[in-house]
């Protein structure tokens, strides 16, 4: 993917629609609309998933908690598209056991509630959940004290920042245009309707005018900064929520399941094995008045995810004990709720005055009918006389192929590299089908096979690949989104910045 062009056709094509942000609801759009046959520009400020997207639960779920509000539609519309996810992106999401422990009680409403989340699953494949005594859980989750039993059913887990990258790729290889680091200045208006607008390429700092019949804002957290573009006195449409995770290692949080612990304001904390032999708890949800940029974690958030921890854990932990923390904002839909746990996770579809169709709301999960719906209402402002159907419903992600397909050819290539085995799945899991890509860079240059960083198993050639083929423009695009280098080493990925940095140098 070559940015120079994707800059110069910007400036010198039109475009059906101009999509602003590239999380996964802007990479979701851009691919709904490309796949359409609609000519798409994605215009990303800064990396692709650089924001909320890439600092998720890495949950794809129905989202068990909403069962208590009796909002059963958002959790069916979770479950289905759990189900749509593992078909369009089954080397990215994936099924993972979750468990409920319980200690001297567990209530009722746990257990009627995963009945029911059953019943909304059905058809997905996955087992139902089950009972399970004390001695599994201590083999599921080591790191419990001892439990009298629990309860255990089946979930699904991603790499959220690889994820969107799959839905960019997606959409770029269906025609869309995509850039990442050309920010959104000014809306166009003519005469009265927007038709694009003023992108600066950071960069090189020019600007670029870019054509377009619709535009379509899907910028989360900033979405009313672009909608005061459209319209200054636009009334605000957001109220952004914090929410905030800890990183440890495996062997200081050691689990296989994933843990649901409900907590004493009624939600729960999840703790999740994740990539590199990590475990991720979190989250919180605090309202956020602060700098929507860079979030930053309050002493009491962290305090809270501690001490619901702490309160199952056989041996107790403390931030020092963490290699990572990490925050992110929620592009809650503003409404009545007191506090932002309080409010709805469903999405909302704004249509301005000049026809800037704006998405809000929503979650990881539910990006598909959001882009679908924001893409609707664009082809519905009155531009567009020919409104073609999505067809979401028979697409897959880039890459995308079953494990049986994928797994022993690799096994193989490795074999032939002198390179050990072990590599195939976490390849597999990362690039599907386009592992024997990053591979072939090895076949070319040996010396890209070495270690990436000395705790984790990451290849030179990955970071290679996150340089000419995914993208990747600056040291933090390559370890902290195309790898997982910055939350899971104990140096944020310090000791090999150096060298990636001096690979970006060559392609500039």
């Amino acid at each position: 993917m070559n940015r120079a062009e994707a800059i110069s056709s910007l400036a010198a094509e039109t475009f059906d629609v101009l999509v602003v942000g590239g999380g996964i609801v802007g990479a979701g759009v851009a691919f709904d609309a490309a796949t359409r046959g609609l000519r798409v520009a994605l215009v990303e400020r800064e990396d692709f998933g650089s924001g909320t997207s890439s600092r998720s639960s890495k949950l794809i779920h129905g989202g068990l908690r909403y069962l208590r509000r009796l909002d059963i539609g958002l959790v069916r519309e979770g479950l289905r598209e759990r189900r749509e996810l593992m078909r369009m992106a089954p080397h990215l999401v994936r099924q993972q056991e979750f468990l409920v422990p319980r200690f001297s009680s567990l209530r009722l409403g746990v257990r009627a509630g995963l009945t029911l989340y059953d019943v909304l699953s059905a058809g997905s494949g996955l087992p139902r959940h089950r009972s399970i005594d004390p001695d599994e859980v201590s083999e599921l989750a080591p790191a419990l004290r001892k439990s009298d039993g629990g309860l255990a059913y089946w979930d699904a887990t991603t790499d959220d920042a690889r994820l969107v990258w799959g839905i960019v790729r997606s959409a770029a290889e269906a025609g869309a245009v995509v850039a990442n680091y050309a920010e959104l200045r000014v809306i166009n208006t003519s005469p009265g309707r927007a038709a694009g607008g003023v992108v600066v390429d950071k960069e090189s700092g020019s600007d670029i005018e870019v054509r377009a019949r619709a535009v379509v804002n899907a910028t989360g957290v900033w979405a009313d900064e672009v909608r005061r573009m459209e319209s200054a006195d636009a009334s605000m449409g957001v109220r952004p929520s914090r929410g905030t995770h800890l990183v440890f290692r495996r062997s200081r949080v050691p689990v296989d399941a994933a843990l649901v612990l409900p907590s004493p304001d009624r939600r729960f904390v999840f703790v999740v094995p994740w990539e590199n032999d990590t475990t991720l708890v979190g989250t919180t949800d605090v309202e956020h008045a602060g700098d929507l940029d860079q979030p930053e974690a309050e002493d009491a958030e962290i305090d809270y995810l501690l001490g619901v921890v702490n309160d199952v854990l056989e041996t107790p932990v403390s931030l020092d004990d963490a290699i990572a923390t990490y925050s992110s904002l929620r592009p809650l839909v503003k409404g009545s709720g007191r506090r932002t746990k309080d409010i709805s996770r469903r999405h909302k579809v704004l249509v301005g005055r000049a026809g800037v169709v704006t998405v809000v709301g929503g979650k990881l999960t539910t990006w598909r009918p959001m882009a679908i719906e924001a893409v609707d209402a664009a082809l519905g402002s009155g531009e567009f006389e020919h409104r073609p159907r999505t067809k979401m419903h028979e697409l897959r992600l880039a890459g995308a192929a079953f494990r049986e397909g994928v797994i022993p050819a690799l096994e193989a290539v490795l074999h032939d590299l002198g390179l050990d085995k072990s590599h195939a799945p976490r390849l597999y899991e990362r690039y599907g089908a386009h592992a024997a890509e990053v591979l072939k860079l090895v076949r070319t240059d040996p010396s890209l096979a070495k270690q990436l960083h000395a705790e984790l198993p990451y290849m030179r050639a990955e970071a290679e690949y996150a340089i000419h083929s995914e993208a990747a423009r600056t040291t933090d695009d390559v370890l902290a989104r195309r790898l997982r280098v910055t939350v899971t080493s104990s140096d944020y990925g310090t000791s090999c910045a150096p060298w990636v940095w001096e690979r970006l140098l060559l392609v500039r």
